[in-house]
């Protein structure tokens, strides 16, 4: 958790310190909806309450669809209220994964661990699976993985990751200065079986990773060698 200096307190009526500041948030209800949210400019901060079902909010502040899908560049991190609450994990993708996360002590479903989202009931992360019991997280715009117990399995330091294939391999990119991408391939303890040197990236049917070159296609057998 923030410390009193830093964490959003209270929720409902109450103010809250955020940064050190004492705020009044102006709870904003969705018409016809439970859920309801305040935005701190000042300090970046999305607060979230009430039940989150399928329902737009478009303010000219923040964009949010579905459960939790906001697109905003101006949000830093994400405070659920006690009363917070959605049934729909797959539709969690803007902000949770792209912020720190602080929960209310109060939420009888949610909590937090280092800053990201868990289940009460189990510790298991509130956050949507990338496979094989592993969970996609950005953090300072560069994505990485971590597992069910909140432990980093790859840095946060890729500009793209894709999802586990049954053999325990990843996809991950890096963005060069000219917009280009370099792709490769990493393992579930973060080794990088194939170097980000490939311009493309694809599975064909038979689960074999192809890459390309400079024109040429490379192609890489389900552990991740080279066999073309």
């Amino acid at each position: 958790m923030l410390n009193d200096m830093n964490i959003v307190k209270n929720d409902g009526i109450d103010p809250v310190i955020v940064d050190g500041q004492r705020l009044q948030p102006r709870w904003r209800y969705v018409p016809e909806y439970t859920p309801h949210y305040y935005y701190d400019k000042t300090t970046g901060t999305l607060c979230l309450d009430g039940y989150w079902g399928k329902t737009r909010i478009d303010d000219g502040d923040i964009l949010i669809i579905g459960k939790i899908e906001l697109y905003s560049q101006d949000v830093k991190r994400v405070y659920l209220g006690s009363h917070f609450y959605t049934d729909d994990v797959s539709l969690c993708v803007y902000p949770i994964r792209l912020c720190p996360v602080y929960v209310s002590p109060r939420n009888e479903v949610f909590a937090e661990i280092n800053n990201i989202p868990v289940y009460k009931k189990d510790n298991k992360p509130f956050l949507r699976s990338c496979g094989k019991g592993m969970y996609d997280i950005c953090r300072n715009g560069k994505w990485g993985v971590i597992d069910e117990n909140i432990n980093q399995v790859i840095p946060c330091k890729y500009d793209g990751i894709g999802t586990f294939s049954r053999n325990g391999l990843i996809g991950v990119s890096v963005r060069l200065e000219d917009g280009r991408f370099l792709y490769g391939l990493a393992d579930k303890q973060g080794v990088e079986r194939v170097p980000l040197i490939y311009d493309s990236i694809k599975r064909n049917p038979k689960g074999l990773w192809i890459f390309s070159k400079n024109g040429e296609e490379y192609v890489f057998d389900k552990s991740g060698n080279r066999i073309k």
